[in-house]
C-alpha cells in the first residue's frame, strides 16, 4: 500500500512529520500506514536512518516518504530531518510511536493555533501523552503510573516517545537538538522549551511499545534511567560518554545487566569526590 503524501492546498496546513530510525523497520512500517490515514494537513514525512540500511521494503511501499540517512544518534538524525523540511510545523515521532485515530494531528494542530494566540508573543511546543502497547502481563500500576505521568506536563516528565511538535522557527530559536550523547536529546530540548517559550500537552494520545521494558527488565531501566538523569543533572558527563551501550535499539534489547554500570559509577566517584558523590547520591534517588 502506498502512502500518497496529499498535492499542497491552501486549505490544508502543512506539517513535516520527522522519523528517526535504526533497525525498526517492523513498526515503522505501521507508523507509516498510521500516518496515511490521517485527515485535515498535509503532510510531508521524512524518515532519517542512522545506518541500519534495512528500509528498502518500506522504501518501495511507501514512495511519498522522503528518505535520508545520516550519523547514528537520534539528535543528530532529526535535526538533519528537519533542515530538509519545507513545512513551518514540525512533529518528531519515534519509529515506534502508532496513532490510533485518524484526526490525531489535525486536533493537535487546532490545539496549537489556540494555545499561540492565547500565549503570544511566548513560542509554543507541544507533546502528546502516551500508552504502552504490551506482549507481556504484570506491572500494571507501574505501567499505569507512567501513562499518567506523561500527562502531567512536568518538569521530568516528559520524554521522546511523547512526540514533539513545534514550529520550525522556534526550532531554529533553539538551536537544534542537542548531539553531543547518542540519547537524552529530548531531555534537553524540553529544558531548552521551557526556558524560552512553554510545553503543552495535546489532545489525544499516542502508544509506544513497551517492548524495551519488557525485554530489560522495567525496574532494572528505570534504575539505569535514574542513574543517566542523576548524571546528567549534576554535569557528570563522563558516566554518560563511557557507559557501554547505554540505550540499544528496540530489535537489540535484552535482559539488562546493570553491574557494569555500577562499576563503571563507582570508579568514576572515586576518581570525582566525595561532594560530587553525595550531590549524585541525593539526586539519584530523587529521579527514582
Amino acid at each position: 500500500m502506498a502512502l500518497t503524501v496529499p498535492s499542497y492546498r491552501a486549505e490544508l496546513p502543512g506539517l513535516t512529520v520527522i522519523i528517526p530510525t535504526w533497525h525498526e523497520k517492523a513498526c515503522l512500517h505501521e507508523l507509516l500506514a498510521d500516518l496515511q490515514r490521517q485527515v485535515g494537513l498535509t503532510l510531508e514525512i521524512i524518515v532519517v536512518d542512522g545506518g541500519s540500511r534495512s528500509l528498502n521494503q518500506e522504501q518501495a511501499a511507501f514512495p511519498g516518504v522522503h528518505w535520508l540517512n545520516s550519523a547514528r544518534g537520534r539528535g543528530v538524525q532529526m535535526n538533519t530531518g528537519a533542515q530538509h523540511a519545507t513545512c513551518e510545523e514540525l512533529l518528531f515521532l519515534h519509529a515506534d510511536s502508532r496513532l490510533h485515530t485518524e484526526n490525531l494531528l489535525q486536533q493537535a494542530y487546532l490545539t496549537m493555533e489556540k494555545r499561540r494566540a492565547q500565549c503570544h508573543p511566548v513560542p509554543i511546543a507541544g507533546h502528546f501523552s502516551i500508552q504502552f502497547r504490551r506482549q507481556k502481563p504484570g506491572a500494571e500500576l507501574a505501567y499505569r503510573f507512567y501513562e499518567k505521568k506523561s500527562q502531567l506536563n512536568r518538569p521530568e516528565c516528559y520524554n521522546g516517545d511523547q512526540g514533539l511538535w513545534l514550529s520550525r522557527s522556534f526550532f531554529q530559536q533553539l538551536g537544534g537538538f542537542d548531539q553531543r550523547f547518542s540519547f537524552l536529546e529530548d531531555r534537553q530540548m524540553a529544558i531548552q522549551i521551557r526556558q524560552k517559550g512553554m510545553l503543552i500537552t495535546l489532545p489525544g494520545s499516542i502508544s509506544t511499545s513497551a517492548r524495551r521494558f519488557e525485554q530489560e527488565g522495567l525496574a532494572r531501566r528505570q534504575i539505569l534511567n535514574a542513574l543517566i538523569l542523576a548524571c546528567l543533572a549534576i554535569g557528570f558527563q563522563e558516566f554518560l560518554f563511557l557507559a557501554p551501550e547505554l540505550y540499544k535499539s528496540q530489535e537489540q534489547t535484552e535482559r539488562l545487566n546493570l553491574m557494569p554500570y555500577v562499576q563503571l559509577l563507582h570508579r568514576l566517584n572515586q576518581q570525582a569526590g566525595w561532594k560530587v558523590a553525595l550531590r549524585f547520591g541525593s539526586l539519584f534517588f530523587f529521579w527514582i
